[in-house]
């Protein structure tokens, strides 16, 4: 009997820690906020419909790791609000990955996924498109695998995985074991082990923001060509899109993988493999390859000529470096052997012993996987390729190693485009350049664009032989900003000074219209409705500077009725945000209720905003012109002018307000 009971003392005493460890676990999931962010959100709900949006900080559950003892602590992904609602037979489609997928260096709207949505629009006809982007910058597809998981949550008809690039010196990449990357994602989800790890990332961690993200990851250094690494990145891509596509079929979703593009004909390998220049074999070597390259910044066939001989000595020494096959590739394109140079640009990629392009490797892995499971694929790789030929994708398509230019962006859009849609439904699709001007690509835009690639091509570990091409970035920046109206320029300067408060257009807009340019600030405006839809400035206040826009051009109120109207429905949902200044609402509703012709509940908004004195003073010469309107059409004369003596009062002190006035009063006298 004394020992059971000392058994079940020793029992006691060794499940204490496991028990006492699972009472803190489950009161910590008793605390609101202490979980992982969930994907999607609900923010406001009426009549039958709910305004819900994608989580921005969603991406916090994979950036939980330190490298070089510096915590990665910095992933973004961007919220994307939408309105759901039972009664809308819609087509969704998710498009997931990484930072291509969210579309940079570019605006959200000038990213693949925008794209593809308005040219399903097109496609589709009368049945409403929704595409959600959900790239996250940084992440490989172990992470693309479990972000594939999470969107099942939004019911997608369709599943887009774009993945591969980031194996190597991606967040959760570069693994040399799949069950150690499963386990410590799975403890990461516990709360208890989150809290411990937050209070030591708190006591003596180094946050790394996105922008250093770049160097950091780069410290785990260079996957030589014979690298065991380099099967594994293989492997794990090939275990993790399995995963995808089955998460989605047992869910009812149609998968459809994609093969990557990269930047072959300009981008210059980050890393290579090279004799020793302590050795004298190592600096003949050295000296045949920096004379090559020397000699093709001369240009012409002459010097490629010569180039190209200095290789071929440097090849007879030591032939698998992949700074050799690049300089290769140039001379050969410039002497106009094109299937030469191509097969010399596709080597050097898979050279490069810092690979941030996928090898080709990684395209054959996602073939193998979309041919086994017997699974949709686009062919974005030989889409590119198509567009680029005779050469390799290059500068124009691919704004640096990875990341497509804008024209690239709509490349990749329309092969998923072209995937989806019927051969009839294709039909309906616009060029490239209407898509540009719905999108609302603005010159401003490409300016911060080319200074990100100069500042990326600068810096290691990039800039080995890419400085020239960074020099080039810079220089067209600079030819392009000078370019830019004087308004532009202004717009531009002044959203530096609260870059992450709005988007760049809406400032450009903002600068546009103050300075007389009605029909450039119209589109800005239609921009940056699109990059920030349901949101107070963005949305809202540009709404009612597109009525301005149209009744200063003379354009016709059914020219922006159909985008008044969505606006004014989003005001309501817009209203029920936290921190929204009811008066704003006012404002907003009354403007938008005015340009709509139905002054009753214009008057209404108005006047409450007007009689609000902050944002009266915010707002003045956009809010009263159209109260005095008001006011006088419905013969309250003395009110107007008693509001123009406030606005006045509020102002200089000038007559303009009490002018306005007068000059409506005699208009409405004389039935005009």
């Amino acid at each position: 009997m004394r020992s059971v009971r000392v058994w079940a003392f020793r029992a006691v005493i060794l499940c204490a820690p496991i028990l006492l460890l699972a009472l803190a676990e489950g009161i910590l999931r008793l605390i609101p906020g202490t979980g992982h962010p969930p994907l999607v959100l609900t923010l406001a709900s009426m009549e039958g419909r709910a305004l819900k949006s994608t989580n921005a900080i969603f991406p916090q559950r994979f950036f939980q790791q330190r490298y070089e003892g510096a915590l990665v602590a910095g992933g973004r992904m961007r919220a994307q609000p939408y309105l759901e609602s039972d009664r809308t037979a819609r087509y969704r489609v998710v498009v997931v990955g990484a930072s291509t997928v969210q579309g940079y260096p570019h605006p959200h709207r000038l990213a693949s996924p925008a794209f593809l949505a308005a040219m399903l629009a097109d496609g589709f006809g009368s049945r409403p498109v929704e595409v959600f982007n959900l790239g996250i910058t940084s992440i490989a597809s172990f992470a693309v695998a479990r972000a594939v998981e999470a969107a099942l949550e939004l019911h997608p008809d369709a599943l887009i995985i774009y993945s591969g690039h980031n194996e190597f010196y991606g967040i959760y990449g570069m693994s040399t074991s799949p069950w150690a990357t499963q386990i410590n994602y799975e403890l990461m989800s516990w709360r208890l082990p989150r809290l411990i790890k937050s209070a030591i990332d708190w006591a003596g961690g180094r946050p790394v923001s996105s922008g250093q993200l770049l160097e950091t990851m780069a410290r785990r250094g260079q996957v030589g060509l014979v690298d065991e690494r380099r099967q594994m990145a293989v492997e794990q891509l090939t275990r993790n899109l399995i995963a995808a596509v089955n998460a989605c079929r047992q869910a009812g979703v149609r998968p459809i993988l994609c093969t990557l593009a990269a930047n072959e004909e300009g981008f210059a390998p980050a890393e290579s493999a090279a004799p020793d220049s302590s050795t004298a074999m190592g600096r003949i070597w050295w000296q045949h390859v920096e004379a090559a390259h020397d000699r093709l910044r001369d240009g012409g066939q002459g010097a490629a000529t010569i180039a190209l001989q200095r290789l071929d000595a440097a090849a007879e020494l030591f032939d698998d470096a992949a700074w050799l096959s690049f300089l290769r590739g140039r001379a050969l394109r410039e002497l106009r052997q094109h299937r030469l140079a191509n097969l010399a640009f596709a080597r050097a990629r898979d050279l490069d012993t810092m690979p941030w392009r996928a090898p080709s490797s990684h395209n054959v892995a996602i073939r193998d996987v979309a041919r086994s499971l017997d699974v949709d694929m686009v062919d974005v790789e030989a889409a590119f390729l198509s567009a680029a030929q005779p050469a390799r994708p290059g500068w124009e398509l691919m704004a640096d190693h990875v990341h497509p230019t804008v024209s690239g962006q709509i490349l990749l859009a329309r092969a998923l485009a072209d995937f989806i849609l019927t051969p009839e439904a294709r039909k309906e699709l616009q060029t490239d350049a209407e898509y540009l001007t719905r999108q609302g690509h603005v010159p401003a835009e490409s300016v911060g664009v080319d200074q990100a690639m100069a500042e990326l091509l600068a810096a290691a570990p990039m800039d080995r032989f890419n400085r020239d091409q960074s020099q080039h970035f810079r220089q067209r920046a600079a030819d392009r900003w000078n370019r830019l109206s004087a308004a532009e320029q202004r717009g531009a300067q002044r959203w530096m000074s609260h870059r992450d408060e709005i988007p760049l257009v809406l400032d450009l807009a903002d600068q546009l219209y103050a300075d007389g340019y009605f029909d450039a600030a119209l589109s800005h405006y239609r921009a940056a409705r699109l990059e920030a839809p349901f949101t107070p400035r963005g949305d809202l206040w540009s709404a009612v500077q597109l009525g301005w826009c149209a009744r200063m051009t003379g354009m016709p109120p059914a020219a922006v009725h159909d985008e008044l109207l969505q606006a004014l429905d989003r005001t309501r949902f817009v209203a029920q945000a936290p921190g929204v200044d009811p008066a704003f609402i006012s404002f907003a509703s009354g403007s938008l209720h005015h340009f709509l012709g139905e002054p009753e509940a214009a008057l209404v908004g108005l006047e409450r905003a007007f009689l609000t004195e902050g944002l009266r003073q915010s707002f003045l010469f956009s809010l009263f012109p159209l109260l005095a309107e008001e006011l006088v059409a419905t013969s309250r004369l003395q009110d107007a002018r008693r509001y123009a003596t406030m606005a006045a009062a509020a102002t200089d002190g000038g007559p303009y307000f009490p002018r306005l006035v007068e000059s409506l009063a005699a208009n409405h006298e004389r039935g005009l």
